[in-house]
């Protein structure tokens, strides 16, 4: 089975958390890695869809709107947590609606209750970090997280669209993720040639960029690694390129 970038899990399921994070049953709450470290940078997203492009297709895997998701920005991996991913609700009229969506709402909580949505991506997956700015009426503060595998011999991307409230820079979020990543990469990746090591070094201080409205902008990585459970912490040489 493939990987996706989320995946409903439950708690404590006795499964390792190497290609998904562990769920600890408190709300949108995840175990604590040691290479997390100790000065995780936490913000709530308002929106996800998770989507895979397999060469000019895309494939919509995931969406959840108006939910408290929380990304965390760690010195290992950046990770994605939401325990009410299903609200249920979305009957609209009068007073039959009402009860319609107390019974919908009532459901949902039985039907994710000890579950949550999670997801990680290590860094030495990661491909791109792009984002958009609140630029008007209809814009959100967006942020574009991609990373690749292989399935049957081809590279698909996985592209993961968080969305924040308008009072989180989606920028400012996006170069923290690229500077924790760069730091990471150039202590755990041997492999890397003398253009890749000086390529990354200089994500350490992403140098600016100038978006224009419902445009992505960002950097990408002059490598990564195909996502396995033998390259989780940037170990095999086995690498998807850029």
């Amino acid at each position: 089975m493939a990987w996706t970038m989320l995946t409903i899990r439950e708690c404590d399921d006795g499964g390792d958390g190497v290609l998904y994070p562990l769920p600890n049953g408190e709300v949108n709450g995840i175990h604590h890695e040691q290479g997390d470290g100790l000065s995780p940078q936490t913000v709530i997203a308002t929106d996800l869809e998770l989507k895979t492009l397999r060469g000019d297709k895309r494939e919509l895997q995931f969406k959840s709107l108006g939910i408290k998701a929380e990304m965390r920005i760690t010195d290992c991996r950046v990770t994605v947590a939401c325990s009410k991913y299903d609200k249920g609700g979305g009957w609209i009229g009068g007073g039959t609606a009402l009860v319609f969506n107390g019974v919908s709402k009532a459901r949902a909580a039985i039907r994710r209750r000890g579950k949550s949505v999670v997801g990680h991506v290590r860094y030495p997956w990661l491909s791109s970090v792009l984002y958009s700015p609140k630029m008007g009426i209809g814009d959100s503060e967006q942020l574009l997280v991609t990373c690749k595998q292989r399935v049957g011999g081809e590279v698909v991307q996985e592209c993961l669209y968080v969305n924040f409230p308008k009072t989180t820079s989606a920028e400012l979020v996006a170069k923290e993720i690229v500077r924790r990543a760069a730091a990471y990469r150039l202590a755990t990746s041997a492999d890397l040639d003398a253009d890749q090591r000086e390529q990354i070094t200089s994500l350490l201080n992403p140098p600016p960029k100038t978006p224009e409205k419902g445009m992505l902008v960002g950097w990408v990585f002059p490598t990564s690694k195909a996502v396995s459970e033998a390259t989780a912490y940037g170990s095999s040489a086995n690498s998807a390129q850029q």
